[in-house]
């Protein structure tokens, strides 16, 4: 790569790259100096070629010593060209900077799904509170969504609007803060009635396997009481209309899709996958989210009831 490459993905000025390369640097805690190995261009005058192998062992004697601010440079690159090379929030083509979307004192990490190309502006705001952790996500799924390449399963759910997602993020949210779930994943102290409905049937109908469905009984079933009294509750009304909106989308898919998707779990799967992918931040409550799924189904909310 040449100097101003190298620059680019070290965020330095060129002057600075070609002083580590010439005269060497200063580590920040043993302050030993460390040189950027580089090799003249011929007929270049005051031009280098410097290999991505001793970029990044370059980086690394600085990671040793600084532990998060030196990301290797595939992972600057793969986060670059995931934003196109322009700030992932203001898109602006500015010089990048890589923000960790979870703190590098929660979580050591240099993970390019939960990093941000941004620009130096957007990071400052970042740092200082006006861009919340909940928007930095949601400009992550962004960036996501845009460059995914939708492969059978996620093309199930291309007709369908981002705010789905959102309104199942936003009652997973309300269910989980206000604690109607987590007590009942524990204890079973909430039953749901199976006999509404001849399950086996419906099972047999939307082809979900027995080994799913014991999953549903065993994990999810003893929440379900708890998800109904949240859902009639009259607090709850707007989070209700949300959940309705979203089981009315869900049907409309599948119902188009229905031949497409002979078996259940593979949908089920895929709904989680697509709002994974938007909201990553419900991975934390993935098992609240499952037990949503279930609900769902076994409500006979999404699913056919009949052949």
């Amino acid at each position: 790569m040449t100097l101003k490459e190298a620059a680019m993905w070290l965020g330095q000025h060129e002057k600075k790259v070609r002083r580590a390369i010439e005269i060497g640097v200063q580590l920040p805690k043993s302050e030993d100096t460390v040189k950027l190995k580089a090799t003249k261009r011929r007929g270049a005058k005051g031009s280098f070629e410097i290999d991505e192998e001793d970029l990044e062992a370059f980086v690394r004697r600085f990671e040793e010593q600084e532990p998060g601010r030196h990301p290797p440079v595939a992972v600057l690159r793969a986060l670059a060209v995931e934003a196109r090379h322009k700030c992932g929030i203001c898109q602006e083509s500015l010089p990048l900077q890589y923000h960790h979307l979870i703190e590098w004192s929660k979580l050591k990490h240099h993970d390019p799904q939960h990093m941000l190309a941004v620009c130096g502006g957007c990071h400052s705001k970042i740092a200082a509170g006006i861009i919340d952790e909940r928007a930095q996500l949601d400009y992550k799924a962004i960036l996501v969504r845009q460059g995914s390449q939708p492969d059978s399963k996620n093309s199930l759910f291309s007709p369908l609007s981002r705010f789905t997602w959102e309104d199942i993020r936003d009652i997973i949210q309300a269910l989980d803060d206000g604690n109607h779930v987590a007590d009942a994943l524990d204890l079973e102290s909430s039953q749901y009635d199976f006999t509404e409905i001849d399950l086996s049937e419906k099972n047999r109908i939307n082809g979900l396997s027995e080994e799913y469905f014991e999953i549903m009984r065993q994990y999810h079933e003893p929440s379900f009481g708890r998800v109904r009294e949240f859902l009639s509750s009259p607090v709850n009304a707007a989070h209700k209309d949300k959940y309705f909106n979203v089981v009315d989308d869900l049907r409309t898919v599948l119902a188009s899709k229905a031949e497409e998707f002979p078996h259940f779990d593979d949908v089920l799967v895929a709904i989680r996958e697509n709002l994974f992918r938007d909201h990553p931040e419900l991975r934390e409550v993935r098992r609240h989210v499952n037990m949503l799924l279930s609900y769902m189904y076994v409500n006979c909310d999404i699913g056919r009831k009949a052949s």
